[in-house]
């Protein structure tokens, strides 16, 4: 459906303005409140032939326009009230730009008695990046032309600004360039002449990119125990920091609290607290997240013994073991080359527990057949994790290539095809598509044992029907073919899981 943009019609007023020779003139574009949070000042023109845009980088020259669209002109002359000054403005949503209704001219003043200093302009808060240019204005009218002194208030002490490296003054106008979260604070902007003084108060807030994390990523334990979740926060400002679990509020009781706002403290687990939980950091309106689970009174598999590549002849009979434990006790599945046990009577599997709690699952072979040879694998799981082991068994006799079941990949991501190879000894392994032999492209890599990766996938030319031809030392082959199809990722929005703005 497509989307609307509703009109509304606005008018862009300027006004002339009063100001002594030889200080700061401060003009503003006036954009009515209903369009202001689209609609921005882009440039001034001045006699309709030069032009200030706001893309322009702030210099040591005559004109600054600042980002919320006023106007500097430093150090006036009698010539600059002769000039008109239009501003323009953009509409972020239709593009549009429109010049204000009528131009501004000023009034150069030269009186003839001295006044004290008055700041005209300046920004009670101004925020900055960390690394950008932080702008803080100041302009004051006087006679004589005042003059202008920034200071940075640390403990209490006021210290001169242009003693700073980063430090550039264009008139009344501070650049702090490079600003970094410890420039954040309090500035007073000071102006002079030999009738008195005026003084200023900015505050700047730097704001650095939030990131977070909870430490620690994974935790298991038994019932009963202690677990305790920190949330790792880098960035500035941080407003506030909000716990959740499973994208539920957490219950806070007596059992669970807060160490400091970014701990989270359980006593006595129970089954009931196992979950994800997650951190969200909130700071002017961003916000970045974190998670780490909590397993309770599971173990995740561990293995503790597997088995070695092996060589042998058809007919004998051969013994794989794997020694695993885990909370639960693990399930153990066998695979050859990735692939189920084929049935056969010759192929016997168990399990037997020992007295330390561990697990032997055992595969038991009678009469092995060459086509039995590949890669063997114990697989040991148990809902919370799963732990593998493999190693390859080679049988004697001419090659044997499994049948493989058709694969689809993600377009872009990359592809590993496994060709699944008995018989032994092998010399070579070959793929190949259509009448071509592998690889054909710099994406394509084809290594000893069998593998044909293709990295970055494409639909157009990588989708279709592959052969793995296997060759032995006396010219004995087998193939097998595959068939990839290539399809586009599916892109789920995932914005609505993110809990409210606290």
């Amino acid at each position: 459906m497509a989307s609307m943009v509703l009109y509304e019609p606005y008018i862009i007023h300027v006004y002339d303005q009063n100001v002594i020779r030889d200080t700061t003139a401060v003009l503003t574009c006036y954009i009515p409140s209903h369009v202001t949070n689209y609609v921005y000042v882009s440039s001034w023109v001045i006699d309709d032939n030069y032009t200030i845009s706001s893309q322009n980088k702030i210099s040591r020259n005559k004109y600054i326009l600042f980002p919320e669209g006023s106007l500097h002109i430093h150090r006036v002359t009698s010539e600059d009230g002769q000039q008109s000054f239009r501003c323009f403005t953009k509409n972020r949503l239709t593009g549009e730009t429109k010049g204000s209704y009528n131009t501004a001219h000023l009034v150069v003043l030269e009186p003839n008695e001295g006044i004290s200093p008055t700041i005209t302009d300046s920004k009670p808060q101004v925020t900055a990046n960390v690394g950008e240019t932080a702008v803080l204005p100041c302009a004051g009218q006087g006679q004589p032309p005042p003059t202008y002194s920034w200071f940075h208030v640390k403990n209490s002490e006021w210290v001169l600004m242009t003693s700073q490296s980063r430090v550039q003054q264009v008139e009344g106008t501070l650049l702090l360039e490079g600003v970094q979260v410890e420039d954040e604070g309090q500035y007073h902007c000071v102006t002079n002449n030999s009738q008195g003084k005026s003084v200023v108060e900015t505050m700047l807030t730097v704001i650095a990119p939030l990131k977070a994390s909870v430490e620690p990523h994974s935790l298991v334990m038994l019932t009963g125990g202690i677990a305790t979740l920190t949330c790792v926060v880098s960035g500035h400002p941080v407003d506030s920091i909000v716990w959740m679990k499973n994208f539920r509020s957490v219950i806070f009781d007596g059992r669970i609290h807060f160490r400091s706002r970014n701990v989270l403290h359980i006593r006595a687990v129970t089954r009931a607290d196992q979950g994800m939980y997650q951190c969200f950091v909130y700071s002017h309106g961003n916000n970045v997240q974190a998670a780490a689970q909590l397993i309770v009174g599971d173990v995740p598999p561990e293995l503790h013994n597997g088995f070695a590549e092996t060589t042998l002849d058809a007919g004998a009979s051969l013994s794989l073991q794997c020694i695993v434990s885990g909370h639960p006790l693990p399930e153990v599945t066998w695979l050859i080359d990735k692939l189920p046990l084929p049935e056969g009577r010759h192929f016997h599997t168990g399990k037997i527990e020992n007295e330390n709690g561990k697990l032997i699952a055992f595969l038991n072979i009678s009469r092995i057949h060459t086509r039995d040879g590949g890669f063997y694998e114990c697989v040991a799981s148990n809902g919370i994790g799963l732990v593998s082991h493999v190693a390859k068994v080679n049988v004697y006799g001419p090659p044997y290539v499994r049948p493989m079941k058709n694969v689809t990949v993600v377009e872009g991501e990359r592809l590993i095809l496994q060709c699944p190879v008995a018989g032994y000894p092998i010399k070579h392994i070959v793929w190949e598509r259509g009448s071509l032999q592998l690889p054909i492209n710099h994406r394509q890599q084809v290594f000893q044992n069998g593998s044909l990766i293709i990295r970055e996938v494409k639909r157009d030319s990588d989708q279709g029907q592959y052969r793995c031809n296997a060759i032995s030392e006396d010219g004995a082959s087998d193939h097998q073919d595959v068939t990839v199809k290539v399809t586009s990722m599916l892109i789920v929005n995932l914005d609505n899981l993110a809990p409210p703005h606290p």
